[in-house]
């Protein structure tokens, strides 16, 4: 649950400082933050899919490895995240790249994301 809120963390330790808005190709202290922001980005996408696979059913082909609030007694909940923002996430994710990983983080709802798994 504390990796959701990373990327929120991120925002409030560096929002005051210059280089965090900074032209990385100008700036290596600005390219630094670049990289731990999307990493924070990462972890707080990673973490919300997570949340989300552990709110969902087993499914007949789930390993039993897989952590599941049904495990615990809890009725099984139901995905949070709608299927386009699991491709959003999944895509993020799986293309790292720099260019994908320079997607700017205002084009994510992280705020809604977020608060919709935490419900």
């Amino acid at each position: 649950m504390n990796l959701v809120f990373s990327f929120f963390y991120c925002l409030v330790e560096f929002e005051n400082d210059e280089d965090f808005q900074a032209n990385p190709a100008k700036n290596g202290r600005a390219r630094a933050l670049q990289t731990i922001r999307t990493a924070c980005l990462h972890s707080t996408l990673i973490a919300l899919r997570d949340l989300d696979n552990v709110l969902t059913p087993r499914a007949p082909k789930s390993e039993v490895d897989d952590l599941k609030v049904s495990d615990f007694g809890y009725p099984a909940g139901h995905s949070f995240l709608g299927k386009s923002e699991r491709t959003r996430i999944n895509k993020m994710i799986a293309h790292a790249t720099l260019p994908g990983a320079e997607v700017p983080a205002h084009r994510w709802a992280i705020w809604e994301l977020a608060t919709k798994g935490i419900r």
